[in-house]
């Protein structure tokens, strides 16, 4: 087993292979397990992170810091 075998969620966002034609495709392929590609399933429908409501919470507590 490899340690991509456990990768289920993958943002390339920014990075130069994301102007390559059909990318999504050829990564889905390479990697069986991957769930959420750059915050979409395979099938196109936008996952939302769980990461992203923590990133929220910590803005506000860094904004309130210097008050």
């Amino acid at each position: 087993m490899s340690d991509l075998d456990l990768l289920v969620r993958l943002d390339l966002t920014g990075n130069d292979i994301t102007k390559v034609e059909n990318y999504r495709d050829e990564v889905f392929k390479a990697l069986p397990k991957l769930q959420v590609l750059d915050g979409f399933d395979r099938d196109g429908q936008q996952i939302e992170s769980d990461d992203d409501d923590d990133e929220d919470d910590l803005e506000g507590e860094y904004g309130e810091e210097g008050e």
